[in-house]
């Protein structure tokens, strides 16, 4: 045996003793087969991949050694579906070997997707959502339940690059607003965020501030402030007669579009008005003092401009006005809606029509339907305890008003006319142009009729005549009765009534109030802060059981 290469000599010799010789030469093949090997990358679309192994000797075979082979690793070509490193080896004819290594990368960064959600959602409204991701120009799958990208609500699911989209909230309140993301990198990979969105129970109001109905080149829903206050002060919302604040011992008449826009906006300190009926668009020029109202002992003081310089009068008009303002443009009532101290807004971008309103509050971002939208406003909690203590129940903005005037009017009411112009103020600015209730440190609840009228009770007549000519007084038993169960009807409700065909009673009133409560009570002519304020007392009223329906 041997074990080098070279020429080996072999001597043979017979018994005759002759000799001869061979060489015998060994060769040696030693050469080592060439390998190549190929790897590649793993992704969220390619889970599996096939390695590639090649060489050019001929007749070799191949071994495959690595963490995911999942066939052929006897083969030039094995499949493997894990990261690392694999190697080769090849073994020639000559059993010689060699070896190579493939490196099998893996890509599975999913992009990032980012939802930026509204802060808060009204059931049944319009909102917008926006998504970021660490791709550009990508394309965007979304999805919604409870809720739908399109105005018919007819669509759930869309594609497209667009990064920011519109939709409406359902009105599943048992329910999130679940909206869904998803887009897809280059590898395959997919990126989501949901977003979880619960829809609220929101009221819509409109108003506008008393600078709006002071500037006559103001616009609103399509219409100038000329316009608007043409509609505020003519039947049928105006009823039958002008626009009164106060009571009848100390009041002021508003009858024109012009007397408004020269008497507001108003400032200064909130003020009694004079005894007495002022007339229409009462004011007198004063003297002395500053804007701020020093020494206004007046009420009806006038500024250099023709303004009022009494808070209180002002801000009472505006309400009023807005009262009016609110049944014009959405046919429902702020005045049954229940005040409570904090409330938080958020404008409604979306009129009633469907139209876009003039200049929509995008928050101090400047970006629509984002967090910083929303509007918080305060009501005096001297006003609500003062009126729950009078009313015996929740306040609504009704009831506000009239407060209000009982202040202008010279009623004591315990409340600093401060506090009590303050409140009307938070009602006119916190709906401004349009906003949602999204909040409220009281639950928000859909006010009901508050007069409920047993039949024996539903013929009581709302009573003759009185003086002064203005009111009507519904009474219990005794002449001398508290003045707290007496209810002033203006002869406009009863008007009003007369005018729908229905009775001058108790179960008549009833109706007129469920009508108002629906959104229709702009069809009786009737101030609707009117009709809630006598219902809720006509309601308090005969749960006595002292009453007997007589009118004094």
């Amino acid at each position: 045996k041997v074990n080098k290469p070279g020429d080996y000599t072999v001597k043979v010799k017979a018994l005759n003793g002759c000799t001869n010789t061979a060489t015998a030469v060994v060769g040696e093949d030693v050469k080592v087969p060439d390998v190549s090997a190929k790897g590649g990358t793993l992704t969220c679309a390619v889970t599996e991949l096939t390695l590639e192994a090649g060489s050019a000797t001929e007749g070799v075979t191949y071994s495959w050694t690595g963490p995911g082979i999942v066939s052929g690793a006897d083969t030039p070509t094995p499949k493997v579906n894990k990261p690392g490193t694999y190697t080769v080896q090849v073994t020639a004819l000559n059993g010689c070997t060699n070896t190579a290594d493939a490196t099998v990368g893996e890509d599975v960064t999913k992009p990032t997707v980012t939802l930026s959600e509204p802060a808060m959602m009204c059931a049944g409204k319009q909102g917008r959502i926006t998504v970021t991701s660490s791709l550009a120009d990508v394309t965007f799958e979304w999805t919604i339940t409870n809720g739908w990208f399109d105005a018919a609500h007819t669509i759930t699911t869309m594609t497209g690059t667009a990064t920011s989209v519109e939709f409406y909230a359902g009105t599943d309140l048992t329910k999130f607003v679940e909206i869904t993301v998803s887009t897809k990198g280059e590898n395959g990979c997919v990126g989501t965020d949901v977003a979880k969105i619960q829809p609220v129970p929101c009221e819509e109001f409109h108003t506008v501030t008393q600078g709006y109905y002071g500037n006559p080149g103001g616009k609103y829903f399509g219409m100038t402030t000329e316009q608007i206050l043409g509609a505020l002060l003519a039947p049928p919302l105006a009823g039958p007669g002008p626009l009164t604040v106060g009571l009848p011992s100390h009041s002021a008449n508003f009858s024109t579009v012009q007397c408004i826009l020269l008497r507001l906006p108003g400032g200064g300190t909130s003020a009694v008005l004079p005894a007495g009926d002022a007339g229409d668009c009462p004011g007198v020029t004063k003297v002395r003092s500053t804007r701020n109202g020093t020494g206004n002992t007046n009420g009806l003081l006038l500024d250099k401009d023709g303004t009022y310089t009494n808070t209180l009068l002002a801000q009472t008009i505006t309400l009023a006005l807005n009262l009016r303002l609110d049944a014009y443009i959405t046919h429902k009532n702020l005045g049954m809606w229940e005040l409570c101290p904090t409330v938080t807004t958020k404008e409604t971008v979306m009129g009633p029509d469907g139209v876009l309103i003039p200049n929509p509050d995008p928050g101090p971002d400047g970006v629509l339907y984002t967090a910083d939208d929303t509007k918080t406003i305060s009501i005096p909690q001297s006003v609500i305890d003062a009126l729950k203590a009078t009313l015996g129940g929740n306040p609504t903005v009704a009831d506000l008003l009239d407060f209000c005037n009982q202040a202008l009017g010279g009623v004591a009411t315990g409340v600093s006319l401060t506090d009590i112009g303050a409140a009307a103020e938070a009602i006119n600015r916190g709906f401004d142009m349009g906003r949602f209730v999204v909040s409220c440190n009281v639950p928000v609840t859909t006010i009901e009729s508050a007069l409920r009228v047993e039949p024996s009770r539903a013929e009581l007549m709302l009573c003759e005549q009185i003086e002064p000519v203005t009111t009507w007084t519904l009474l219990g038993r005794n002449d001398d009765i508290s003045d707290e169960l007496k209810v002033p009807i203006p002869v406009s409700l009863l008007t009003a009534l007369n005018g729908l065909g229905l009775p001058s009673t108790v179960g008549g009133l009833a109706e007129l109030e469920r009508m108002v409560v629906e959104g229709h009570g702009y069809l009786a002519g009737a101030e609707p802060a009117d009709v809630i304020a006598v219902s809720r007392r006509v309601a308090r009223l005969i749960t006595n059981s002292d009453l007997i329906g007589l009118c004094h």
